[in-house]
């Protein structure tokens, strides 16, 4: 399907997925009305991402709406493979009795559809409201309460330690974005047709393009009354089995990852505790950025902000790395970048990016944080050991 010419100026102002990769392999051309499977009726868009879009349908076999997500048709069966449909049915049937299984986004239907760009997977779940990067914009300086962060954190440690020991999957992929929050008690059917009946779609031209948009509710007072879900396993990994060496969002990546050292579930718990930092400072911790004039990468400042705080890596760590050529001398120095400062600690840092911290306040989370942020994988506790961190109690 090519992009006729009369709609170019439409497509300049569509800012969501890539308009040229509605071809064969790619997305699936949506228009609301359409029907799958014999019972989706689609009312609107939820969001999108690389692979996929995601879509808010009635469910007409039992009268409720869900999130349709329809991948590009190269996933499966063509060039890139994904364990995604796997994964969720493992994550939907291992052990729904483990605190952690509804903390996980699981799967309530699947099937195949056939369009003019080829064969799509389509994964039912259930709607959640938004994700926690959308929600950070309701605080100032994207700063959420002390509470609910630690509210986030408990939840998302259930979810991890279900996904590693009941699923033996690894996500791979956490980052604000793929945290998805509803509301407990919530009447979902209710908001949904306020909503439907309060907003109107924009649709661009071809009419296939469609502006995404949340559902919006009240939110509650209690930090206790959010369920939050991890989401979006598109490139998760089993345990024994890896889909590929490089993974996690590139400023969330943990120091593993980026020497080429070999990684575990452990780096879901670096991920973690980059997340929950993220949420209290409303800022990224590990941030690198290139400097072509003097000589060093993203990945080399980014090794370098973690010395700062950490200290030099340790000697194993850089041998086993296949990669640790590109970044360290012999002696374990950085080989392009500035001399390492002293003069910081993460709780230092924690109350400088956000003052309205008490000291006790930030000496305590990161002292929590600093066992999930450890240079060795096998030194950073498990999921499991860290819902019983004092911080949390």
């Amino acid at each position: 399907m090519s992009i006729p010419s009369e709609h170019v100026d439409s497509i300049v102002l569509f800012e969501e997925e890539d308009v040229y990769d509605y071809r064969p392999g790619g997305y699936h051309p949506v228009r609301l009305g359409d029907r799958f499977n014999g019972r989706y009726t689609v009312v609107r868009k939820l969001g999108y991402g690389q692979h996929s879009t995601v879509w808010l349908a009635l469910d007409t076999r039992f009268g409720r709406h869900v999130a349709l997500k329809i991948i590009t048709s190269r996933c499966y069966g063509g060039e890139k493979e994904v364990y995604e449909l796997a994964i969720l049915q493992r994550i939907t049937s291992a052990d729904p009795r483990h605190p952690g299984y509804r903390h996980v986004l699981g799967l309530l239907d699947h099937f195949v559809h056939s369009g003019p760009h080829g064969n799509h997977v389509c994964l039912v779940h259930e709607v959640m409201f938004r994700n926690l990067h959308e929600f950070s914009f309701h605080f100032e300086y994207r700063q959420l309460p002390l509470e609910m962060v630690k509210e986030v954190a408990r939840q998302m440690l259930k979810g991890l330690d279900y996904l590693h020991t009941s699923c033996g999957v690894i996500h791979t992929d956490l980052k604000p974005t793929n945290i998805l929050i509803s509301i407990s008690g919530c009447d979902l059917e209710k908001e949904i047709k306020y909503h439907l009946g309060n907003s109107y779609p924009e649709v661009f031209e071809p009419d296939y393009l469609i502006a995404s948009e949340a559902v919006h509710l009240e939110l509650p007072d209690s930090p206790s009354q959010f369920v939050f879900k991890i989401a979006d396993f598109g490139i998760s990994s089993w345990v024994d089995d890896h889909l590929m060496d490089l993974i996690q969002p590139i400023n969330l990546r943990a120091p593993e990852v980026i020497l080429g050292a070999g990684w575990d579930t452990s780096a879901d718990i670096w991920n973690a505790g980059c997340v929950i930092f993220e949420l209290l400072q409303g800022r990224t911790l590990f941030r690198g950025r290139a400097d072509e004039s003097l000589g060093w990468s993203a990945n080399e400042d980014r090794l370098a902000l973690m010395m700062d705080l950490f200290g030099p890596f340790p000697e194993d760590l850089i041998r086993q790395g296949k990669k640790s050529w590109k970044y360290f001398d012999d002696q374990g120095n950085l080989s392009s970048i500035r001399a390492i400062s002293n003069d910081y600690s993460l709780a230092r840092v924690s109350k400088l990016w956000n003052p309205r911290l008490s000291k006790r306040d930030a000496c305590a989370f990161a002292a929590f944080l600093g066992p999930m942020l450890k240079y060795r994988p096998k030194d950073r506790k498990t999921a499991d050991e860290m819902l019983d961190e004092a911080w949390l109690q």
